[in-house]
């Protein structure tokens, strides 16, 4: 599958840029003539340029979307489509140093979503009643298993699964929330049966019911033998385990009547006779044994109809002879007839009771009475069928997106991925600049960590037992802090790290989130030795006041540096419309390059990563004794809290880090205000993990997960056993859907494609084609030909084409025909007024529908393209409502050009 062109790559000119200036840099730093000799074991080698090309993901927004790119690998999801569908869905890329620090893969709460089978919340509801030999619907309440107060979950799962609340969005509504638990008793499967359902499947409704007596208790041996009344096109699928699950199910049957009939009722009270009269010839029989016994009798169009009622005695047949009892008939003359009303639906046939008559007064219950119908009464068997389980809420999914019905919600499709960095950076091997890798995939990150020994967040222990006892199956596992990895050992390449500045720079609605204790290894230095200052930066250029005091731990960990880039800088930012001096993606970004990695130091940790980040910033004209070229050189590639200091500012500012007019110097100079919120100096203090990132709100897509930007460092469980009861989670999810959701003021352009047809053309790209006629030759028809395009629109609000052009090379136009254009389903193409959501302004053009897309043929004339005509022109124009301002944008007249050449006998060799 080609990418479309639109979202071929992020930042191309960017990459440009990068490679230019690296290489200016390079040169005049003498690097590339071998100059550069850093002491080992930091690095190794010459610094190279960083220009790294992203391939295009297209749209994280739910709704967006998606590139169309080739993933590298069938471990990367496609991006095929609308966001959210099964061929694009929502990516969540958890990355953590090993696999027992995932927590937002819990939360997704399905399987197919990423929740690891063994924690299948159905398969553990299922091995709860049977560690204790009990069932979710025993009508006993010593039997019945107590799913809220069992302690089988809490033991064994913590608060999370069951009592704590998550505040998550009701489903039909973009305001309204409710508070939810992970995981709850519900009714999983449902099926209802009817002895109707069974004659039109041609099933003999008997044969059913005796199966269905066999099995009740072990309902799945019912599925195996009647599995198309199991098996639902579109509905929930039945899962074995279920089928397999003996305990609870819930089995009923009930004859119910769903039509009284029409029926004329007799008494002994009103009087009258019953005469029994040659077979057939009656007005009504009995239709069954239980409706002779009740005295029911029903037209039937069989010899069964030999009854007559008689009102009037002096009717009767001069020959009728009375039958007298109080249960049957019996003739006194001849001694034939019936004792016993049940034997009346079997009569012998042969005995000849025609004559025979009961008067209805001399019966001796004076309730007696006979229904005749006229219309039968419609009886249904009903089999209700019900297994009751346990389900998960979807809390991710209903806390970061919000759904118009339960229809939208089950067709949108996420994926919580987590992989570690040395499994990304070999997935990242099979990458080209044509295929996306999960880093160009993701739709969300999340770096995930635990601090040093001694540094556990909240319950560690808790999660780390999670994911050995349950998904491993290591029951005999113990925790020990002294064996856990962290990203010293296990780091993102600088490529990588390169890819996720490049994506945060230009999508405003891709969340990338920190728990604060990755921020403590900013403080460790590479040792992870917080006493040992393996590099100096200086303050400014032109004061070197404090040196001592401007020691920092260096550290080569990329993750802690994207994570140091993160919380000083709003990666959104450009100058153009902010007004500010510098900014990191235009600034600095371009000048940082990547060097090889060394050995590490004695006693410091070996990582996975072969390369790192590498800035050579502007230092204070210092003599070589205060500052060798040792240092300077150690200081490009060691980062710390000075390596971005703006050149220029002075110690002073460092000082007065809490005076608003110093913080507006720093905003000058890209900082985030939020870098300042602190009780420690964020230059020398020492708390770096103390940020609180992004609330949501102020158009910024980095967040650290926290209470509050001065909280604890073990905030960082979303998972905690005890304390939040899911408020911490609540509180990061209305961050992430902030972003997600939220809007940048620019006006999308719609994009222009072409699409396939070879029997109409040869595409060449998205907006050239070639054609199988020369320009020279002669036709005897003025052919009419069509191109096949694809208009996409990634706005929340229609957009329209206004005009479609052919034009020649000295720009004069012909406005095309479109009464033969038509859509891809044959609809013929017309112009109309395209209103906003809201009912106004219209606009007058082909429609392009919101957050989709336009597939149409334009027709051209052949005789047009031979006078020289051979360039298409579609005008187009979008629109978008801006949720924040409450206000409608109008994009400007966008035109697109589509080439179209002829092929030649060069061409087609």
């Amino acid at each position: 599958m080609r990418k479309r062109k639109s979202g071929k790559y992020i930042g191309v000119v960017f990459a440009f840029t990068v490679i230019c200036t690296a290489a200016f840099w390079a040169l005049s730093a003498g690097n590339v003539l071998g100059k550069f000799v850093p002491e080992e074991p930091y690095v190794t080698g010459q610094p190279e340029s960083a220009s790294v090309v992203v391939t295009s993901e297209g749209k994280t927004q739910k709704g967006g979307l998606g590139s169309g790119a080739e993933p590298c690998s069938s471990e990367v999801p496609t991006a095929v489509g609308q966001k959210g569908s099964e061929t694009n869905p929502f990516v969540l890329l958890e990355i953590v140093p090993e696999k027992a620090m995932q927590q937002f893969t819990y939360l997704c709460g399905d399987v197919d979503s990423g929740m690891p089978e063994e924690l299948d919340a159905m398969k553990i509801g299922i091995e709860a009643c049977k560690s204790s030999d009990k069932s979710f619907v025993d009508d006993d309440p010593n039997k019945r298993f107590d799913f809220q107060n069992d302690k089988f979950f809490e033991n064994n799962f913590g608060r999370w699964f069951k009592d704590n609340r998550y505040s998550v969005y009701k489903i039909g509504s973009k305001t309204e929330k409710e508070e939810i638990p992970f995981a709850e008793l519900a009714k999983l499967y449902s099926y209802k049966i009817t002895n109707k359902d069974l004659e039109k499947a041609g099933i003999d409704v008997e044969k059913f019911r005796e199966d269905y007596e066999a099995d009740k208790k072990e309902i799945g041996k019912l599925i195996d033998k009647y599995p198309e009344f199991f098996v639902k096109d579109g509905g929930p699928r039945l899962r074995d385990i279920a089928k397999e699950d003996s305990r609870n199910w819930d089995v009923n049957y009930e004859k119910k009547v769903v039509d009284e009939g029409e029926f004329t009722s007799y008494t002994n009270k009103t009087g009258g006779y019953l005469l029994a009269v040659e077979p057939g010839e009656g007005d009504f029989g009995f239709a069954s044994e239980e409706d002779c016994k009740n005295w029911i009798f029903t037209k039937t169009g069989t010899a069964a109809d030999r009854w007559k009622y008689v009102e009037n005695k002096d009717d009767l047949p001069e020959k009728a002879k009375e039958g007298i009892g109080q249960y049957g008939f019996w003739n006194n003359d001849t001694g034939i007839g019936w004792t016993n009303t049940s034997q009346l639906y079997d009569y012998n046939e042969k005995s000849d009771i025609t004559g025979i008559y009961m008067d209805f007064t001399k019966v001796y219950d004076n309730n007696f009475a006979i229904k005749y119908y006229t219309r039968l009464p419609e009886i249904e068997e009903h089999y209700t069928i019900d297994y009751y389980g346990l389900k998960t809420n979807e809390i991710l999914k209903r806390a970061l997106f919000t759904f118009k019905d339960e229809d939208d919600f089950n067709d949108f499709h996420m994926k919580v991925i987590c992989m570690t960095p040395s499994e990304l950076n070999e997935l990242a091997k099979k990458d080209t600049d044509e295929t996306l890798d999960m880093i160009e995939r993701a739709d969300m990150y999340s770096f995930q960590t635990i601090g040093p020994e001694g540094q556990m967040v909240n319950d560690t222990q808790f999660f780390y037992e999670l994911y050995h006892k349950w998904i491993l199956g290591e029951e005999d596992y113990v925790f020990d802090e002294n064996k856990v990895v962290r990203f010293y050992e296990n780091d993102l390449e600088w490529d990588l790290i390169t890819k996720i500045l490049m994506r945060e720079s230009e999508n405003q609605n891709l969340p990338l989130v920190f728990n604060q204790m990755v921020g403590e290894m900013a403080g460790t230095g590479v040792t992870q030795d917080a006493n040992v200052k393996e590099t100096h930066m200086y303050v400014a250029d032109t004061n070197q006041h404090g040196l001592n005091d401007r020691k920092a731990q260096g550290n080569l960990n990329n993750i802690t540096k994207l994570y140091l880039i993160s919380i000083q800088f709003d990666l959104l930012a450009k100058k153009e419309k902010t007004g500010m001096e510098r900014t990191f993606t235009e600034d600095i970004l371009p000048y940082i390059m990547k060097v090889s990695l060394g050995d590490k130091p004695e006693g410091a940790v070996k990582g996975t990563a072969a390369t790192t980040g590498y800035y050579k910033r502007q230092l204070c004209g210092c003599s070589e004794d205060d500052w060798s070229q040792d240092k300077k050189e150690r200081s490009y590639y060691l980062w710390n809290r000075y390596t971005f200091f703006p050149a220029g500012m002075e110690a002073a500012d460092v000082e007065g880090w809490k005076d608003q007019k110093i913080i507006d110097k720093y905003v000058k100079q890209g900082y985030l205000p939020t870098y300042f919120d602190s009780n420690d100096n964020p230059f020398i203090g020492g708390q770096m993990s103390h940020q609180g990132g992004s609330d949501g709100n102020d158009d910024k897509n980095v967040t650290i997960i926290c209470d509050n930007p001065n909280s604890n460092t073990n905030h960082s469980s979303l998972l905690a056993n005890k304390g939040d009861n899911g408020e911490l989670a609540s509180k990061v999810f209305d961050t992430l859907f902030q972003i997600l959701n939220g809007q940048s003021e620019d006006v999308e352009n719609l994009t222009v494609s072409v699409l396939k047809q070879r029997r109409l053309y040869e595409k060449l790209s998205d907006d050239s084609v070639l054609i199988d006629y020369s320009s020279e030759a002669k036709y005897k028809t003025d052919k009419t030909l069509y191109l096949k395009l694809e208009v996409s629109n990634m706005n929340n609000e229609a957009g329209i084409i206004k005009e479609i052009n052919f034009l020649n090379d000295s720009g004069e136009k012909i406005t095309l025909d479109m009464k033969e254009a038509m859509d891809e389903n044959a609809n013929p193409l017309k112009k109309e007024n395209v209103y906003t959501s809201q009912g106004t302004s219209p606009l007058y053009g082909y429609r392009v529908p919101e957050n989709g897309k336009l597939t149409f043929f334009i027709p051209y004339s052949l005789h047009d393209w031979q006078s020289g005509y051979k360039t298409v022109e579609l005008i187009t124009r979008a629109r978008m409502y801006f949720e924040k301002k409450k206000r409608f944008i109008t994009g400007k007249e966008i035109p697109h050009e589509i080439s179209i050449g002829e092929r030649t006998l060069f061409n087609l060799e």
